[in-house]
């Protein structure tokens, strides 16, 4: 049953990460559209409210409030926009564009056809200019994983629940355990689908635990540490007292930890050390769980060993 549950919740990691790491193309009427890399087209007939651009490309033909571009380009064309921040990037006003407020470039370029109308000013350079829209760029992004992490945490304790449990119970009871799984994991495992690059068999799998397997395996552990966490503060330590589905823990647990991710350094280092307690804790189940599915089958298969009701 672990295995079966783990996999469902490693299925859900991946389809919840995979639109917060891409995030190609999510808008909306009075939303935010954010694009990194690739190109987004704001239709004639869309209304959003913000647009952020950062290296990539954007065609709007629509209603946007505010657009942000970061060492990227947009291009409007008769389209109608209240506010325009070019950072490093380009910016180019076609057919019968109207701005209603300002322009703001920041080591931008700005071209614009003659009858395009800015009703505003267009401002050039601006360093606390740059810096704010960073942050508050910044700021959105965190946002936004730190929601991703909690639907995910909340999923993971709908789905499979106990079996978090038992690896937030590992991590606090069986710690030298988990710190071993955690080196064998990360060390060994990245060694192998290294190698694995090297024949052409291989690359799929390769970059399949590079490049999807690893990175879930490294949230899914992080969520599974916080849900720990939770459970701990909210005095549920102790394996009897843990709920079957810890949705108070999930959310208090890696809400707190989303919070202490914003302190420089201590962030970094303390979101470090959960995922790799987390990921070694999930590794240290699998490989029991694996183990405990083999013992059956060998004792069924040797005519020696006599179960204990015939015994």
């Amino acid at each position: 049953m672990m295995n079966k549950r783990w996999l469902a919740v490693l299925a859900a990691g991946i389809a919840l990460l995979i639109p917060a790491v891409a995030y190609a193309q999510t808008s909306g009427d009075d939303g935010l559209l954010l694009r990194i890399g690739g190109t987004v087209t704001v239709a004639a007939d869309e209304d959003v409210e913000t647009l952020i651009v950062i290296d990539g490309d954007a065609v709007v033909l629509g209603t946007v409030e505010d657009i942000v571009v970061i060492d990227g380009s947009v291009t409007l064309t008769d389209a109608a926009v209240r506010n325009l921040v070019v950072i490093s990037g380009d910016a180019t006003l076609t057919g019968s564009t109207v701005i209603s407020e300002d322009v703001r470039l920041i080591d931008g370029n700005l071209d614009r056809g003659a009858d395009i109308r800015i009703q505003g000013s267009v401002i050039e350079g601006g360093e606390v200019g740059f810096g704010a829209a960073l942050g508050v760029i910044s700021v959105l992004i965190y946002l936004g994983i730190s929601v991703a992490l909690v639907v995910l945490a909340l999923a993971v304790a709908a789905v499979a629940g106990r079996p978090a449990n038992a690896a937030g119970l590992a991590i606090t009871n069986e710690t030298g355990k988990v710190v071993v799984a955690a080196i064998l994991l990360w060390v060994f495992v990245p060694i192998a689908a290294g190698l694995a690059l090297i024949t052409v068999i291989g690359i799929p799998t390769g970059l399949m635990i590079l490049v999807m397997v690893l990175p879930v395996m490294a949230v899914l552990g992080y969520v599974v540490a916080g849900i720990r966490l939770g459970t701990w503060i909210l005095g549920r330590a102790r394996p009897e007292a843990l709920p079957a589905h810890p949705y108070l823990g999930a959310l208090v647990g890696v809400g707190l930890l989303q919070l202490v991710g914003w302190v420089p350094v201590l962030g970094f280092l303390v979101a470090s050390l959960v995922g790799l307690a987390g990921t070694g804790a999930i590794a240290l189940l699998a490989w029991r769980s694996v183990q405990d599915r083999g013992e059956p089958a060998s004792a069924e298969a040797d005519p020696g060993v006599v179960p204990a009701s015939e015994a």
